[in-house]
């Protein structure tokens, strides 16, 4: 679920202090991308890279869902773009759907 991400940056970032946000954020995109699905056009931003991004606000992340309410939102995500477009804006699903399906 969308919230295992808040979890972790919280958890490892803010509250244990033992990861930087920028190699928390390594090991959620980049690491995974190249090394774990061996995939070479995404986990980075670069030219001719696809453009997944989250913008949040760090200070203000929090992870909301539980068990008993898995689908609520976090608090902080401020957009998230998929392939150069917005497809969370707000708290809410903009309905864009510019992802695509991955196969190996």
């Amino acid at each position: 679920a969308y919230g295992m991400f808040p979890h972790y940056l919280v958890e490892f970032v803010k509250r244990r202090r033992i990861l930087s946000l920028e190699e928390a954020v390594r090991k959620l995109t980049g690491l995974p991308a190249h090394e774990v699905f061996h995939i070479k056009d995404r986990g980075l931003l670069q030219q001719d890279m696809y453009a997944d991004i989250v913008i949040m606000n760090f200070d203000e992340l929090h992870a909301k869902n539980d068990f008993l309410n898995p689908e609520l939102p976090p608090e902080g995500i401020k957009f998230v773009i998929i392939n150069g477009k917005i497809s969370y804006e707000n708290k809410k699903h903009t309905r864009v759907k510019s992802g695509k399906v991955l196969r190996r």
